[in-house]
C-alpha cells in the first residue's frame, strides 16, 4: 500500500519525529539552513495517522502584541522523554516558546526572558526543563517548573550542564561546569536548582571538560609535565557510582592533549588518546574506568581543534567523534576504522572484536558479489572488507555514505556501506551481515540508503545518487531483493526511515520531484502486505565459530530467512543463556601490557611505555591477604566465562602481601 503527501513546501531542512509509544503521530518541522539568507521561516506539520496525511499547522505557532508581525522562525522541537504527548517548540530569535500536552492539537505560547538556544526536558518529571542561552555573554542556564512556562534563573557563566541519571543521582540533581572569575572551570551540582548552599556540593576544581554518562562522570585537567620537553598533558579524571573524581592512568609517556570518550556501556569504558602528533589511540578500562590498558593503534578520531581539523569536515561536524561503531543487541562486538598517514579512504581499514577490544580483526571479505560473480579477496593478502562510518559520511558530500546500521530490535543483523580491498576507496556496496559481524555479502551493487522494519524482517532501500521512482525489499536479510514502484514521476529521495524501535512495517521516504523546484514529498509505503512462517534459534559467534561471546552463550529466537511471516510490533525474542569455560577471547592485555606487534599471535607483552613495576604488590596490600601478579591479561569486564584450562593459564598468580 502507498499513500503520498506533497507538503507544496520549499524550506531546505526538515526534522522529523515519531511520538512513539503505540500513537500514530508524527511531529514535523521545515526550516531554512542555519547559512540561509534572512528572512528565515518555519512551517510546522503533524500526521495524526502514521504519515498518510499530514496537516500544516503552522497558525498555532503565533507571535502576540507587538511581536504579531514578525513572523515565527522555530529553529527546533523537543519531545519530552516522560510524556509522548508534549513537545517544546523554540524560537530563538524572538525569545519564544510553545507548548503542546496533546500532540499540537492545543498550543499555547509564551515568551522567554532569554533566548532558548538549547533546552533539556527532565526524563522522568515532564514539567521540568533546563534552558540554555549559549548567546548571552554570560551563558545563563534556567530552569522551568511548569513545562516552559515561566523560568528562573539558576547559574551563569556555564559551560556543560546535565540533569541528574537515576538511581545514582537524586531526581531534582542538576550537574554544571561553570567558569569562574579566576579563569578555571568548577563542577557543581545542587538537588535544589542552586537555591541553597547545603544542597550544593563542589565536585571538582580546575577542569576543561565534564561529562555525565549513566553511573560514570568524567572530567579532564591540564597538568605540567615534570622532566617533559612537552609543558602540558591532559589528564582524564574518573567517578564511578558517583564516587569521587580519581586520575585514570594511562600507560604512555607521550603528552596527551585530548580525550574522547567513545564508549561508556557494559561497565567497561572506551576512550581515544590523541597525542600531539595528531595520532589517536584507543584504550580500555576496568570496570571503575582508572585503569586502562592498549587495545587498538591509529584509531580514526576527529576534533574541531585537533586531529582532522585541517580538512573538509570541519565545515559539517562541530562535535568530536570517533570512528568506532558498538553493534546493538548484543555485547562485545565493535568495528572499527585505523587510519595509517593522511585523511583519505586510501589509508583507512576498518577492524572488528568480538571480545569488547581484547582482540581485533580484518572483516571477512564476501566470496561472490551481488550478481553471483566471484570476489578475488583474501585476508591472508590483506585483502578485506571495509565499512563507512561517520568520517566517510560527512567526507563525501556529494553522495553520503550511509552508516553502519545495527539494532536491538534485530539483534546480530548488520547493514553497512562499505567496500572490499585494501582500504576504504573502492567502489561502494551495500553489504549485509545475519550474523553479527562474522559473514558479510554483497546485498546491493552501488549506495544506497537503507533501513529495515519489523524487527529487521524487512530490508529497503533505495539507490543513491539520482532520481527514482523503484525501491527495492527483501525478506530474507539481503539474500534476493524485489523492487516496488512507489511513484509515476521521477522522484529525487533525501531519505528513508522508520520508526525508531524498527517493529512497523511501514517505510516513509522523504524527497521531492526530480523535474519540480523543490518542494518536500512524503512517501509512505506499508511492506505488511509482503508477509505468515517459521522462526529459528540463532546464536551469535565469533570469526572463529566460537559461539560464546563474553563468557556466555545467547540464543535469539529469529525469524528464518526464507520464511515471509510477520513478526509484529510486540514481538519479543525469548533468549536463552549459558555460561561458557573461558577462552583467550575472554582476555584483554592488563594495565601495563599491550597486543604484541603481530596481533594475528593474540600475546599480551609488557608495553615499553609503562613506567611502573608491573611485579609490584598493589597498595594498600595487609599483611596476611594475598593479591594476583599479573601474567599480562585480566578478564573482559562483565565477561561471565569460568573454569577451564585458560583461566588458570591466564589468571594472575596468587601471592600473599609481602611483610613491609
Amino acid at each position: 500500500m502507498l499513500l503520498q503527501a506533497n507538503l507544496n513546501d520549499s524550506h531546505n531542512q526538515m526534522v522529523v519525529h515519531w511520538a512513539g509509544e503505540k500513537s500514530n503521530v508524527i511531529v514535523a518541522l521545515a526550516r531554512d539552513s542555519i547559512g540561509a539568507t534572512d528572512p528565515k521561516t518555519s512551517s510546522v506539520y503533524v500526521s495524526y495517522d502514521y504519515g498518510a496525511t499530514f496537516s500544516h499547522v503552522s497558525e498555532k505557532f503565533e507571535l502576540p502584541g507587538e511581536q504579531e508581525a514578525k513572523k515565527q522562525v522555530i529553529s527546533q522541537f523537543y519531545h519530552s522523554p516522560a510524556d509522548n504527548k508534549r513537545y517544546l517548540f523554540a524560537d530563538t530569535t524572538n525569545s519564544y516558546l510553545w507548548n503542546t500536552f496533546d500532540f499540537c492539537r492545543t498550543v499555547q505560547g509564551f515568551s522567554t526572558p532569554f533566548k532558548p538556544t538549547d533546552l533539556l526536558l527532565h526524563s522522568k518529571k515532564p514539567n521540568l526543563v533546563l534552558g540554555y542561552d549559549s548567546s548571552h555573554p554570560n551563558k545563563q542556564l534556567w530552569k522551568s517548573d511548569d513545562f516552559g512556562e515561566t523560568w528562573v534563573l539558576i547559574q551563569e557563566h556555564v559551560k556543560f550542564y546535565f540533569w541528574g541519571i537515576e538511581p545514582y543521582d537524586d531526581p531534582n540533581t542538576v550537574f554544571v561546569q561553570r567558569h569562574e572569575p579566576q579563569g578555571d572551570s568548577s563542577i557543581l551540582s545542587s538537588t535544589d536548582f542552586f537555591q541553597s548552599e547545603q544542597n550544593r556540593r563542589v565536585l571538582m576544581e580546575k577542569v576543561d571538560s565534564f561529562q555525565l554518562r549513566d553511573k560514570y562522570m568524567f572530567a579532564t585537567s591540564t597538568r605540567s609535565l615534570l622532566g617533559s620537553h612537552e609543558s602540558q598533558s591532559v589528564q582524564l579524571w574518573v567517578s564511578y557510582n558517583r564516587q569521587p573524581m580519581r586520575a585514570a592512568q594511562f600507560n604512555t609517556r607521550h603528552p596527551i592533549t585530548e580525550y574522547y570518550i567513545a564508549d561508556a556501556s557494559e561497565d567497561q569504558v572506551f576512550v581515544c588518546v590523541n597525542h600531539n602528533n595528531n595520532v589517536t589511540h584507543l584504550y580500555i578500562s576496568d570496570t571503575q574506568g582508572l585503569a586502562f590498558s592498549l587495545s587498538l593503534e591509529n584509531v580514526l578520531f576527529y576534533s574541531p581543534d585537533g586531529s582532522g581539523s585541517n580538512t573538509l569536515i570541519r565545515y559539517f561536524a562541530n562535535e568530536p567523534f570517533a570512528d568506532l561503531h558498538r553493534l546493538e543487541g548484543l555485547r562485545g562486538v565493535f568495528v572499527a576504522t585505523l587510519i595509517n598517514g593522511s585523511v583519505s579512504e586510501d589509508n583507512m581499514r576498518s577492524v572488528i572484536t568480538f571480545d569488547k577490544g581484547g582482540t581485533w580483526e580484518l572483516l571477512q571479505p564476501p566470496a561472490a558479489d551481488s550478481l553471483g560473480g566471484t570476489i578475488d579477496c583474501q585476508l591472508n593478502n590483506g585483502c578485506s572488507l571495509h565499512l563507512a562510518q561517520r568520517w566517510s559520511q560527512l567526507l563525501n558530500i556529494q553522495l553520503r555514505r550511509i552508516p553502519i546500521l545495527s539494532k536491538e530490535s534485530a539483534p546480530g543483523l548488520i547493514m553497512a556501506t562499505g567496500s572490499v580491498g585494501k582500504n576504504l576507496a573502492n567502489k561502494p556496496n551495500v553489504y549485509v551481515s545475519s550474523s553479527a559481524g562474522v559473514i558479510w555479502r554483497e546485498a546491493l551493487a552501488g549506495p544506497h540508503f537503507y533501513t529495515w522494519g519489523d524487527h529487521g524482517g524487512i530490508l529497503m532501500a533505495i539507490a543513491q545518487g539520482g532520481s527514482t521512482r523503484t525501491l527495492k525489499f527483501s525478506t530474507n536479510e539481503g539474500e534476493t531483493w524485489k523492487e516496488f514502484q512507489f511513484s509515476e514521476e521521477e522522484v529525487y529521495v533525501y531519505q528513508l526511515l522508520t520508526e525508531p524501535g524498527e517493529k512497523s512495517t511501514i517505510f516513509t521516504i522523504f524527497g521531492s520531484y526530480a523535474d519540480q523546484k523543490h518542494s518536500w514529498l512524503i512517501l509512505q509505503v506499508n511492506a505488511s502486505d509482503v508477509l505468515e512462517g517459521d522462526y529459528k534459534r540463532w546464536s551469535p559467534s565469533d570469526e572463529r565459530g566460537n559461539g560464546c561471546l563474553l563468557g556466555r552463550q545467547i540464543e535469539y529466537k529469529r525469524r528464518s530467512p526464507h520464511a515471509t511471516c510477520f513478526n509484529g510490533e510486540d514481538f519479543d525474542r525469548p533468549v536463552t543463556l549459558s555460561n561458557c569455560s573461558c577462552t583467550r577471547q575472554d582476555y584483554e592485555c592488563d594495565y601495563g601490557f599491550k597486543l604484541s606487534e603481530d596481533l594475528s599471535l593474540e600475546v599480551c607483552v609488557p608495553d615499553p611505555e609503562f613506567s611502573g613495576n608491573l611485579n609490584a604488590p598493589p597498595v594498600p596490600c595487609p599483611v596476611g591477604s594475598t593479591y594476583r601478579r599479573s601474567r599480562g591479561y585480566r578478564k573482559v569486564s562483565g565477561d561471565s566465562c569460568s573454569g577451564g584450562d585458560v583461566e588458570a593459564r591466564l589468571d594472575g598468580e596468587l601471592l600473599p602481601c609481602p611483610v613491609r
